[in-house]
């Protein structure tokens, strides 16, 4: 998150998951009370450690999934025999969401 949430509508959540580029997330306070913005994060090492809380989680992704509201985002594919290039595709940053490896084309 390099800025300010674009998201034009007033009283939103933006929600912080994780910091795979260890980039630092520059927002600015005041823009974001104007707004009345909520910034929360979420951790997903230390929720995965309150077993409730996972169940429950899982519980309501798989129904907003279900329900369409939540859609995966999916990147590349990779054949089995690329894995190596997979690898270092998410090591150098070059892929976007859950990278597929098929054992089988």
């Amino acid at each position: 998150m390099p800025g300010e949430p674009q998201d034009d509508r007033p009283r939103g959540r933006v929600i912080v998951i994780g910091n795979a580029s260890r980039e630092p997330a520059h927002l600015q306070p005041g823009e974001l009370m104007k707004r009345n913005l909520t910034v929360t994060g979420l951790w997903l090492t230390s929720l995965m450690s309150d077993q409730e809380a996972t169940r429950e989680a899982a519980q309501e992704l798989t129904r907003l999934v279900g329900s369409g509201r939540v859609t995966p985002q999916v990147g590349p594919t990779y054949a089995l025999a690329d894995s190596a290039r997979a690898f270092q595709d998410l090591m150098d940053r070059k892929t976007t969401g859950k990278v597929i490896i098929e054992p089988q084309n």
